[in-house]
């Protein structure tokens, strides 16, 4: 049983009517001619209006009249209602693969104490217990996901050294563990850095013995 909505005649003579299905819950029924009737559902019947209103000319645009507006606004529900719908089945689809996984958990203990395995967690009649097999598999799932520490090779202690002059005030020396009791005078720490990092580059300094500063 239907009720007749809306009918459109064109000018050869064809017509396609819309009826409210009332076997179905918010659905409708499409005919065209004598063919069989298609049906349209509350949450498909968006993206049919759609596709008829831009099909015949209409088009979407937030700025433009009442009803490129209107197309802007059924546009933007569709896009919407589609990304509730794949967010809604990717949620589905990890919570089937953590029930997994929870699942392959429990079995692994049960068997390592010689019990039987189980087919779903289901056969657990507290839902406490179920929930916390699922947490121990959450957390399975962060340690795996967590990156493994990189070893990272010691430093090799450094060539040279920088130290402060105790004879001479001001005076700071680089010291060359090549070049034991000598050492590079600099008037002031901030220019024996600089003569470090010249020295580091292959530059070359006078050196002088220890004795004169210590």
């Amino acid at each position: 049983m239907s009720t007749e909505i809306y009918t459109l005649t064109d000018s050869d003579g064809d017509d396609v009517a819309i009826h409210r299905a009332t076997a179905i819950d918010n659905g409708a029924y499409v005919l065209s001619g004598g063919t069989s009737p298609a049906t349209v559902t509350k949450d498909e019947a968006p993206a049919f209006a759609l596709a008829l209103l831009e099909a015949t000319g209409w088009t979407a645009d937030h700025n433009g009249g009442t009803m490129a507006h209107a197309l802007t606004n059924l546009a933007k529900h569709i896009k919407q209602k589609a990304e509730e719908e794949a967010r809604k089945a990717a949620e589905a689809e990890d919570a089937a693969k953590l029930e997994a996984e929870a699942l392959t958990l429990l079995n692994s203990y049960r068997l390592s104490n010689g019990r039987p395995a189980r087919t779903s967690l289901d056969e657990i009649n507290n839902e406490t217990s179920r929930e916390g097999w699922r947490t121990i598999a959450r957390k399975a799932r962060e340690l795996h996901a967590q990156p493994e520490a990189e070893e990272v090779a010691p430093e090799p202690p450094s060539r040279f050294s920088i130290v402060q002059s105790e004879k001479r005030p001001g005076a700071w020396l680089i010291l060359d563990a090549e070049k034991p009791g000598k050492g590079a005078a600099f008037g002031g720490k901030y220019n024996a850095e600089n003569g470090l990092a010249a020295m580091e580059a292959g530059v070359s300094f006078f050196f002088e013995p220890l004795s004169n500063h210590f």
